[in-house]
């Protein structure tokens, strides 16, 4: 179901008029100074939670007579959460994510894009002392990942 009632003449621009559960979080969007979003991949894209919200800021965003109506910033960290090696997802899969990507500079701040490696439960579920060690391996990265994250997130916010 399509609303479209932000795309109409002497409407204001960066409201959403679409009433769910949503709409109060695209307003509070629209006011903070960063925003801090996980990624989830799986199946070489992003999570369709993830895809809604970024259709719902478009369409509260552009204008048919301006194009680009939010005047604000908001900074942003986008963060991946892969099941890939990261090189294999740098070059194969991320090229197809730059659009999606592109959408969050319409919010006029610093974009800043992060990928960890999460540890599968096909993994987890392996016993042999080379998958335990593997894991143990991938646990420490996530605490290291979990660090910077928070790094991204507090410099994000304090600009």
């Amino acid at each position: 179901m399509t609303c479209l009632i932000c795309k109409q003449k002497n409407q204001d621009g960066c409201k959403c008029y679409w009433r769910d559960d949503l709409s109060p979080i695209i307003e509070r969007i629209f006011d903070a100074d960063a925003l801090l979003v996980a990624a989830p991949i799986f199946f070489s894209a992003p999570t369709s939670h993830y895809m809604a919200l970024l259709e719902r800021l478009i369409y509260c965003m552009v204008s048919y007579e301006v194009g680009n109506a939010f005047k604000g910033k908001v900074n942003v960290g986008l963060f991946y959460s892969i099941n890939y090696p990261k090189d294999y997802f740098e070059k194969s899969i991320r090229p197809h994510l730059k659009q999606s990507e592109e959408v969050l500079k319409m919010l006029n701040g610093e974009v800043c894009i992060y990928t960890a490696c999460n540890i599968s439960k096909n993994e987890r579920s392996k016993t042999s002392p080379e998958a335990q060690k593997k894991i143990a391996e991938k646990e420490k990265e996530f605490e290291k990942d979990l660090e910077e994250v928070f790094n991204i997130g507090a410099k994000l916010s304090s600009k």
